[in-house]
């Protein structure tokens, strides 16, 4: 399974990035791996 595990400065999370910053890992990773990889992608965020 990819797993991302992201850690960012807590006042960088407002409930809006966080949606956006997991979609852009994801799909770069689709770019890179396939379609096939989408679900299975693991996003982690630590603040």
């Amino acid at each position: 399974m990819p797993h991302f595990e992201v850690r960012i400065h807590e006042e960088e999370l407002d409930g809006k990035v966080e949606p956006k910053l997991v979609g852009a890992l994801t799909d770069a990773l689709v770019k890179v791996f396939g379609e096939r990889t989408r679900s299975m992608a693991a996003v982690e965020l630590f603040g």
